[in-house]
């Protein structure tokens, strides 16, 4: 309908349009005798009708910006969350970093959590992808439940999330990492093999590198190189812990 609407506004307004000056040729040619009242009734339907053609246009208009508007923020948000878990995505991690990164930003200091699901290669192999995006999803849900409003959960690639923490200690950091490391070891994942309709309940533990940065030169690089570097320790330390990494600038 929307389509549709401008040429069928066209069309009534150029045979009201005609049909006024009809309307007003007749008032002309009556002004010498009596205009005649059926004239004016005939004029004044044209022109309320007119009236309404226009306000259903307005209308219209309205609705179809509207819905511009609401498909805006759909595909916004798409270009800015990972599909799957629904958390930022690595673009949108590096935008809010790139902005922390200025350095008139308010957000400094900041705490970095680089975040990686331990033996979830397993997962994979023995129950199938479908469990493993299951167990991703849940887990995502998880770590957006325990991180909250303090900071910004993105998915990094993979099994491996990211938290970004501004305004926040390096205790605070710490402490955080060790909230996500419990909140996920005390939930056992259900998963499904694809021959068996039976669930496993499988242990899904993580490895976390915690970063802290009060150096507003840091840049996004060595945020993420000292975050990878940390993490690697913590499963080679034998997983399911939190390391404290060092920003070498």
């Amino acid at each position: 309908m929307i389509n549709r609407f401008p040429k069928l506004f066209l069309l009534f307004t150029a045979v009201l349009f005609i049909g006024t000056v009809a309307t007003l040729k007749n008032i002309g040619a009556l002004t010498a005798d009596r205009v005649s009242q059926n004239v004016w009734i005939l004029l004044g339907c044209e022109l309320g009708a007119l009236l309404c053609i226009c306000l259903c246009a307005l209308r219209e208009a309205h609705l179809l910006r509207r819905k511009v508007l609401v498909q805006n923020e759909q595909l916004k948000r798409q270009a800015l969350h990972d599909h799957l878990t629904q958390c930022y995505n690595r673009r949108a991690l590096f935008s809010l970093l790139g902005e922390m990164e200025l350095s008139g930003s308010d957000d400094w200091p900041l705490g970095f959590l680089m975040i990686d699901l331990d033996n979830f290669k397993q997962i994979n192999d023995n129950f199938g992808h479908a469990a493993g995006d299951a167990v991703l999803q849940n887990v995502a849900e998880l770590l957006r439940s325990a991180v909250g409003e303090t900071g910004y959960l993105a998915r990094y690639g993979g099994d491996e999330f990211c938290v970004l923490l501004p305004r926040t200690s390096k205790e605070q950091t710490v402490a955080v990492g060790e909230t996500l490391r419990q909140a996920i070891e005390s939930h056992p994942q259900n998963v499904t093999a694809p021959e068996s309709s039976v669930p496993v309940g499988m242990d899904v533990t993580l490895s976390i590198g915690a970063i802290y940065a009060e150096n507003r030169e840091t840049t996004i690089d060595h945020i993420l190189t000292a975050a990878d570097a940390a993490m690697y320790q913590a499963k080679q330390a034998g997983k399911n812990r939190v390391v404290v990494g060092e920003i070498r600038q």
